[in-house]
């Protein structure tokens, strides 16, 4: 269990420090820096804050560094010249080593574009979500990007006559190799998604419906891959651009083979998406205790936006993980939290 999380110029918190407990309610009005407190939980458990591009802004005005310590984890953010210094138990860590030492599932409102919004949502959804579980899938992740960047190069020299042809033989199949070792992780989390979703959804929800996940980019054999880059290179080296691969994946759920998208009401979505992070925590649940630890759900300000029964179900379901949640009104959340929680009130 993640035990105390302290803050030194982050956001607004010139130098605070929280001890949590199994449930833990963040209460205050907008604006005092509830949803910071996640956010730096957040960054402790990924390396990279989901609110900024830059994790630079999480640095308080006029200071020159941000610190996290989330038990044994810490995070220094410098601004002059930008960069990040991470180290654990006291040792020194690069970036790859620390993600998932907390592992940590996140629920706020922006979410609902993971049902909603474009292909790339739900590509960054299932990185970091395998990147904390799966070291080697990080790491296969990096050296992808690096093969396509340099491909994207080879394929913008050949159109302008500067390279051969030929040169992508070598990077076709490092690039099939890698895509390969993503797909393969990634298709174990789709197929349990499909296994899954349906039953938390229904159990959010107490609707029938047909929930299905299909993997639009399914995925190939090494051989396969080269197949199609072969069919594809006009067309690549036209646009000095990889058409085919991981990182043009996608995920799509239907209700009754329908893109929930385009027919799900906005608390439906609510619940597909809460499902959705079910089965991440599940994911991330059996990998954490593999690695002795815990899993720590975030939930931010979410309970206004769900009705009486699904925040019922709520309780039921995450019952049994640590939580942490922001609130700006602790009648929205379910008596049986407020009693058994403690509660942190920021002003």
């Amino acid at each position: 269990m993640l035990k105390k999380i302290e803050l030194q110029n982050f956001r607004s918190h010139k130098n605070i420090s929280f001890e949590l407990s199994n449930l833990t309610l963040i209460v205050g009005p907008n604006g005092v820096g509830k949803t910071n407190i996640l956010e730096a939980i957040s960054l402790a458990s990924t390396t990279r804050s989901w609110r900024t591009k830059s994790d630079i802004e999480v640095i308080s005005y006029n200071k020159n560094f941000a610190k996290i310590q989330a038990d044994d984890v810490v995070v220094v953010v410098h601004n002059n010249p930008y960069k990040k210094e991470y180290a654990v138990s006291g040792v020194r860590r690069i970036a790859k080593e620390v993600v998932g030492t907390i592992k940590t599932v996140l629920f706020e409102p922006e979410d609902l574009l993971l049902v909603l919004g474009s292909p790339a949502v739900r590509r960054h959804f299932l990185n970091v979500v395998l990147s904390q579980s799966d070291r080697n899938y990080s790491d296969s992740l990096v050296k992808y990007r690096q093969v396509v960047m340099q491909r994207n190069k080879l394929l913008k020299r050949i159109r302008d006559k500067q390279s051969k042809e030929d040169e992508l033989n070598f990077w076709d199949k490092e690039l099939a190799i890698l895509a390969n070792q993503i797909w393969l992780t990634r298709s174990a989390f789709i197929s349990l998604a499909q296994r899954e979703l349906p039953k938390h959804y229904v159990c959010l929800s107490q609707d029938n419906t047909k929930i299905t996940i299909k993997h639009e980019t399914h995925p190939a054999e090494t051989e396969r891959l080269e197949e199609e880059q072969a069919a594809l290179r006009e067309r690549e080296i036209m646009f000095g651009q990889t058409i085919r691969g991981p990182h043009r994946d996608d995920f799509i759920i239907s209700f009754n083979n329908v893109p929930a998208r385009s027919c799900a009401s906005r608390g439906e979505v609510r619940s597909l998406v809460f499902g959705l992070k079910m089965v991440e925590l599940d994911f991330l649940s059996k990998a954490a205790r593999e690695d002795d630890n815990d899993v720590v759900l975030l939930l931010d300000d979410v309970m206004s936006e769900l009705d009486h029964n699904r925040r019922e179900r709520l309780v039921e379901v995450t019952s049994s993980v640590q939580t942490v949640l922001t609130t700006t009104d602790l009648d929205h959340v379910p008596k049986v939290w407020r009693q058994k929680a403690k509660i942190i009130e920021l002003k």
